[in-house]
C-alpha cells in the first residue's frame, strides 16, 4: 500500500534522527560533491589528454549495489536532504545530481562494451568477414561507442557545473551552519575548485561586507571544542579583516595563555 505524506505530520524517528544533524549532513554533502567532482574532473582530463577514458576510474567513481562508489553515495546523500524539501533550489540540486548518476551509469556501460567486446570482436575479425554488430560493421560500432561516450563525458561536465552553481545559490542559506563554515575554513581548496573563491570572498556575501563574522563563528566553536589552535588562527584572520574587534582580541590573548600553559604542563 502507498504511504500517503500527510501534511504537519510528525517525521519518523529515522528522519528526526537526520533533521536534528542537518548541519552536520550538510558540511560532509559539500564536502562530498568536492570529492566527487574533483575525481570527474581527473577523469575528464584523462579523456582530453589521452583521447580514452579509463573504465576503471569510471566504475570506481559510480560503484555498484554492493559496494557503492562516491557518486552513487553523493546521489543518496543528496536525495536524503532535499528530495523532500521546501527549497525548490534544493529540489532541482537532487534532479541534476541523480541526472548526473543515471548519465554516468550509460557512459559506464558504454565502456565496458568498447573495453570488454572490443578486442573480441578485433580476434574474429581476423579470420572472418567483417563482424556486424546490430547491423553495424565491427569499426563503425566501436566509433559509434566512442562518440556516444564523448557526448555523455561532455554531458557530465555540464551537468557538474550547474551543480556546483546551485551549490552556490543553497550557500547564504547556511551562514548559521558552523560545521560548514569550518569546512571552508580546512579545506580552502573546496571554495576555489567549485566557485573559483578564496574564503573571505565567500564569508564577504555570507556576511556582506563583513566577512569577519564567519571567522569568528567559527573561531567560537573551535573554541567550545577546544580546537585552541584552529580557534586562534580563525580569530587572527578575523583580526587582519578588522582590528577593532574587542572581543577577538581578548580571546586570542585568552587562547595564547591557554595554549602556554598546556604545553608547559605537557613538558613537565
Amino acid at each position: 500500500m502507498q504511504r500517503v505524506r500527510v501534511a504537519g505530520r510528525t517525521p519518523e524517528p529515522a528522519n528526526r534522527w537526520f533533521e536534528q544533524r542537518r548541519d552536520f549532513h550538510m558540511r560532509t554533502f559539500y564536502s562530498r560533491v568536492a570529492r566527487t567532482y574533483e575525481d570527474f574532473v581527473e577523469l575528464y582530463q584523462g579523456q582530453i589528454s589521452k583521447g580514452t577514458i579509463s573504465f576503471d576510474a569510471l566504475a570506481r567513481l559510480v560503484g555498484n549495489e554492493s559496494r557503492k562508489g562516491p557518486l552513487w553515495q553523493l546521489k543518496d546523500h543528496c536525495h536524503h536532504l532535499f528530495r523532500e524539501s521546501a527549497n525548490p533550489t534544493g529540489r532541482h540540486l537532487d534532479r541534476v545530481i541523480g541526472s548526473i548518476f543515471h548519465e554516468a551509469m550509460k557512459l559506464k556501460e558504454n565502456i565496458y562494451l568498447y573495453r570488454f567486446y572490443g578486442p573480441a570482436a578485433e580476434e574474429l575479425s581476423r579470420s572472418t568477414a567483417p563482424l556486424l554488430h546490430g547491423g553495424l560493421s565491427r569499426e563503425k560500432f566501436r566509433r559509434k561507442i566512442l562518440k556516444e561516450a564523448g557526448h555523455e563525458l561532455d554531458n557530465l561536465a555540464l551537468l557538474f557545473c550547474r551543480v556546483n552553481f546551485l551549490l552556490r545559490l543553497l550557500l547564504p542559506d547556511q551562514s548559521q551552519n558552523v560545521l560548514l563554515l569550518r569546512l571552508l575554513i580546512e579545506e580552502k581548496r573546496l571554495g576555489r575548485l567549485l566557485w573559483g573563491e578564496s574564503v573571505t570572498e565567500i564569508f564577504s556575501e555570507l556576511f556582506p561586507d563583513q566577512a569577519e563574522h564567519g571567522y569568528l563563528a567559527a573561531a567560537k566553536s573551535y573554541f567550545d571544542a577546544q580546537w585552541l589552535h584552529d580557534s586562534l588562527a580563525a580569530y587572527e584572520k578575523a583580526l587582519q579583516l578588522n582590528s577593532s574587534l574587542a572581543e577577538a582580541r581578548r580571546r586570542t590573548f585568552l587562547i595564547r595563555t591557554m595554549i602556554s600553559d598546556r604545553d608547559r604542563m605537557t613538558s613537565s
